[in-house]
C-alpha cells in the first residue's frame, strides 16, 4: 500500500507582510485631517489573534505600537520607494508646547501638495483634552510618552546570576521621626477613643456639623414649608402625618450618637431599621432606643451632609470636565482628605506595605455622588474601588478612589498615576525605603522603575504579560508544578527580575527587590493537588512567598470591613464612602492597639489583645461618654454666656417681675428677688426684705413658707386664703398672729 503523503500546514498569509511599509489613514485613529496618513511598518504577527498584525509607527503620532486586522493592513500597503521618498508627506501630531501660530511662513500656508497640514486650532497646555460623547465628558487618550522601559533588554537566566543583584533601598526616616505613634498616649483616660480621635478628630465633627446644619436650613426642617420626601402628600410638611417634625440639632454630640447607632446596627443586624425601636421580646435594641428616638434618627440621617451644596455643580452638567463640571466625589472629598491626613500623621507604618483594592459595595437609590464601577471578576460586581496602602496587620495608611472623572487622561495610565500619587504622600511624610507588594492591576515595569527613581521605593508583585516593557516571547516553564523561568534586566540603574512560575496556572512576577530565584534561596510549601486529592511539596521562589505574605494586609482589612459593613440600602449614595471612612477608623483602632501591645508601649502594659468587635464596642461606649461630656461643656458655656452681665446694659433699680401670674399651688419655683420696700411674709407675717417676688405669691420667704403656700392640701390653701384677706394696721402690724 502506498503511504499517504503527510499534509503540511498551510502557510500563514500574514508572514509575507512582516517588514512591509504602511500608509495608515489618520481617520483610523479619530484624527480628522482629510487625506493625512501616518508612516508605519508591520512589526510582527499577533500571537493570540490569528487575524491580527502588530504595526509600529516610524513617526510621532497615535503611539508606538498598535494592531490591526489583516484585511485592513492589506489596504494600507505601500511601496518602499514611496515610503522612503523625502518628498512624501506624512502626518505628525501637533506639538502642544508650540506657540498658537499654526504656520510660520505665509508661503507654506499657501503651499503645494507637499505642505504640512496644520490643525484648525491648537489647544493650550492646561486646557482639558476630550470630547462630549452621549452628553457626557470623555477625556482624550493620553499620548504615549517615551520611557526608558521601551528600550529594555531582557536576558534569560539559566542559573544563578551573581552580577545581577536586587537593589533594596534602606529605610531612611526624616529627622525626629520614628516608627509607631508620633505622639505618646496620655497617662490617663480611655485609650480606644484616643486612638479613634487621632483619625476622626474634632475638626471632622465640626465640618460635618457645619454642613449638616446648613442642610437643615436648606430643607427648612421643622417648619410648615419643609421639603417633603413625598411630594404627593398635601398639607403635610416633611412627609409626616399632619404635622411637621422637629428639626434635628445636628450638633457634635448629636452626630456622635448618630454614628454610634449606625455602628451598632452594623454589628447587631436586623431585617429593617424600624425593628431596632421595637419593644418586643425577640426584636429591638434597648441601647439604641435610649440613645435616640426613631424619628430623630431618621431626620438625622436625612440631614447628614459633608459639603457645601452651593458649590456643587449640577448633576446634569456633564459637558464639562471636573472640577468645572460634575465631580462624583465632590461631596466627600473634603472629609476624605482630612481623615487621610490625620491617619497618616498619627502612626508611622512599618517598612512592608500591601497595595490593593479595598472596595465598598455600592448601596443607594441612584449613582449621584458616588464613584461606582463594574468588575465581573470581583465578588462585589458593582462597587466603589478604593486603592489602599495597608500595613501587614490590616491597618489603613493612605488611599485613593479609582475611576473618578479626570480632567486629563493620565500619562502612563490611571493606576500608574494613583499608585505613585499614594507613594508620593507616603514619601513626603516618612521618607524612603518602603517595600510595596501589589497585584497585576498596579504592577508594571514603568511603575517599578519610576517608584525606585523618584521615591526609592521597591515594588513587587504579579504583572500582566502585555504590560509595557514586559518580556516578549517568554518561554513557558516546564509542566512540573513549581518550575520557574526567570529573566533579568537593568533600566536606569534599577535591576528588574521577571519570574514565570507554574502553579495551578502560569503566574508572572515582576520585582526590583528580588533576584533570580535558585534552589538555595527558595523554599518549599505544601500545596493541594486537585487531581490526586492530596498535598504535595512545591518549590516557591522568594518573590512568591513574599507576595503571599504581603497581600495579607489589604485582604485582612477587607475582612474587617465586612464585619462592620451595614446592610441597609436607604442611605444617601455618597454615604458609601462616608461610612467607609468611618468604619476604617474602628479597624485602625483595633490594629494599632494590638500592635502597640506587641511593641510594649508603656500605656498598654499588661493589656490583653481583643477582637475587632470587642474593641469596636468599647470604642462606641467611650464615644458616647465623649458626647455626654461635650454636651455638658456646651451647656456650661451657654449658661455662663447668658449669666455674664452686659457692661453697656442699663442698671435695673426695680425687681424684675414675671408678667404671667401662676395659680396658687403651682409646683413652679420662682426666682428670689430683693424688695425695695420692706413688708411682711404672707404666711408667717414676719418682716421680710428678700424672697419670692412672683406677683402671684407676693412677699414670701423662700423656704418653708413658700412650700406651705404652694401645697396641694386644700386645708392649707384655705388657711392661706383667710390670711390674705386680714386687715393690716398702718404701721405694718397685724391684729392677730397666724396660727402655728
Amino acid at each position: 500500500m502506498k503511504r499517504k503523503a503527510k499534509q503540511r500546514p498551510a502557510p500563514d498569509p500574514r508572514s509575507g507582510l512582516v517588514g512591509r511599509y504602511l500608509g495608515v489613514p489618520c481617520s483610523f485613529f479619530n484624527v480628522n485631517v482629510e487625506g493625512a496618513r501616518y508612516l508605519a511598518r508591520v512589526k510582527s504577527l499577533h500571537k493570540s489573534q490569528k487575524s491580527m498584525l502588530w504595526i509600529k509607527f516610524n513617526q510621532g503620532g497615535y503611539g508606538e505600537d498598535a494592531f490591526a486586522p489583516l484585511a485592513v493592513v492589506k489596504q494600507w500597503l505601500i511601496s518602499d520607494d514611496e515610503a522612503l521618498d523625502p518628498k512624501s508627506d506624512w502626518y505628525e501630531d501637533p506639538d502642544e508646547s508650540d506657540d498658537d501660530s499654526d504656520v510660520e511662513d505665509g508661503d507654506e500656508a499657501e503651499g503645494g501638495a507637499n505642505a504640512r497640514r496644520a490643525p484648525a486650532a491648537r489647544r493650550r497646555v492646561d486646557e482639558p483634552r476630550g470630547s462630549v460623547t452621549g452628553s457626557r465628558w470623555q477625556p482624550a487618550e493620553a499620548r504615549k510618552t517615551p520611557h526608558a522601559v521601551d528600550n529594555i533588554v531582557w536576558r534569560k537566566a539559566t542559573g544563578a546570576v551573581p552580577s545581577h543583584k536586587p537593589k533594596v533601598f534602606a529605610r531612611k526616616l526624616p529627622p525626629g521621626v520614628s516608627e509607631g505613634l508620633q505622639q505618646p498616649l496620655p497617662n490617663h483616660g480611655p485609650i480606644n477613643v484616643e486612638l479613634f480621635n487621632r483619625q476622626w478628630d474634632i475638626r471632622c465633627w465640626e465640618l460635618v456639623s457645619k454642613y449638616s446644619k446648613q442642610r437643615v436650613r436648606d430643607l427648612k426642617i421643622g417648619t410648615v414649608d419643609a421639603v417633603s420626601r413625598k411630594p404627593k402628600m398635601k398639607n403635610r410638611a416633611d412627609g409626616s402625618k399632619g404635622k411637621q417634625r422637629k428639626a434635628p440639632s445636628m450638633s457634635v454630640p448629636f452626630l456622635i450618637r448618630l454614628h454610634v447607632i449606625i455602628t451598632a446596627m452594623s454589628i447587631c443586624r436586623l431585617p429593617a431599621r424600624k425593628y431596632y425601636w421595637r419593644k418586643g421580646k425577640f426584636v429591638g435594641c434597648p441601647g439604641i432606643s435610649v440613645i435616640m428616638s426613631e424619628n430623630d434618627f431618621a431626620q438625622g440621617i436625612r440631614c447628614l451632609y459633608d459639603c457645601d451644596p452651593s458649590k456643587l455643580v449640577p448633576r446634569g452638567d456633564m459637558t464639562q470636565p471636573p472640577p468645572v463640571g460634575y465631580d462624583k466625589m465632590a461631596k466627600t472629598s473634603e472629609l476624605n482628605e482630612l481623615v487621610m491626613e490625620n491617619t497618616l500623621n498619627a502612626v508611622c507604618p512599618k517598612k512592608t506595605l500591601s497595595d490593593d483594592e479595598a472596595s465598598a459595595e455600592w448601596r443607594g437609590k441612584n449613582g449621584e455622588g458616588v464613584v461606582v464601577s463594574f468588575n465581573k471578576d470581583k465578588p462585589a460586581k458593582w462597587a466603589q474601588r478604593n486603592q489602599c496602602f495597608n500595613g501587614l496587620d490590616g491597618s489603613r495608611v493612605v488611599w485613593h478612589v479609582l475611576n473618578c472623572p479626570r480632567r486629563v487622561a493620565a500619562e502612563h495610565g490611571e493606576t500608574y498615576k494613583s499608585t505613585l500619587g499614594l507613594a508620593a504622600k507616603l514619601h513626603a511624610k516618612y521618607g524612603e525605603g518602603f517595600v510595596i507588594g501589589q497585584d497585576s492591576l498596579y504592577n508594571s515595569p514603568v511603575v517599578v522603575v519610576d517608584g525606585a527613581k523618584k521615591f526609592k521605593f521597591n515594588f513587587f508583585g504579579t504583572a500582566g504579560w502585555n504590560r509595557r516593557g514586559m518580556v516578549e516571547d517568554a518561554d513557558e516553564p516546564a509542566d512540573t508544578r513549581g518550575s520557574c523561568v526567570s529573566y533579568y534586566a537593568t533600566v536606569d540603574g534599577i535591576p528588574l527580575t521577571a519570574t514565570y512560575m507554574r502553579d495551578n496556572k502560569i503566574v508572572r512576577f515582576l520585582s526590583s527587590a528580588h533576584g533570580v530565584p535558585t534552589a538555595v534561596n527558595g523554599s518549599k510549601k505544601p500545596r493541594w493537588n486537585k487531581s490526586e486529592r492530596k498535598y504535595e511539596e512545591v518549590y516557591m521562589p522568594p518573590v512568591k512567598s513574599n507576595y503571599d505574605a504581603g497581600k495579607v494586609g489589604t485582604d485582612l482589612f477587607g475582612q474587617y470591613m465586612e464585619l462592620l459593613d451595614t446592610t441597609f440600602k436607604s442611605f444617601h449614595p455618597w454615604m458609601v464612602h462616608h461610612l467607609w471612612l468611618w468604619f476604617g477608623c474602628f479597624v485602625n483602632v483595633h490594629c494599632w492597639r494590638n500592635r502597640f501591645i506587641d511593641e510594649g508601649v508603656r500605656r498598654l502594659a499588661g493589656a490583653k489583645k481583643t477582637t475587632l468587635i470587642e474593641d469596636t464596642l468599647q470604642t462606641m461606649e467611650e464615644l458616647l461618654q465623649m458626647a455626654d461630656r461635650l454636651e455638658r461643656e456646651g451647656a456650661a458655656r451657654s449658661k455662663k454666656r447668658k449669666s455674664r452681665p452686659d457692661p453697656q446694659a442699663p442698671v435695673r433699680k426695680s425687681p424684675r417681675r414675671d408678667p404671667v401670674v401662676s395659680r396658687l399651688g403651682s409646683p413652679t419655683r420662682h426666682v428670689p428677688v430683693t424688695f425695695t420696700e420692706k413688708g411682711r411674709c404672707r404666711w408667717c407675717r414676719k418682716l421680710i426684705y428678700s424672697g419670692c417676688g412672683h406677683p402671684g405669691c407676693g412677699h414670701m420667704h423662700e423656704g418653708t413658707c413658700w412650700m406651705k403656700a404652694h401645697s396641694n392640701d386644700p386645708k392649707i390653701r384655705a388657711k392661706l386664703k383667710a390670711l390674705s384677706f386680714q386687715p393690716e394696721i398702718a404701721d405694718g402690724t397685724q391684729a392677730r398672729r397666724a396660727p402655728r
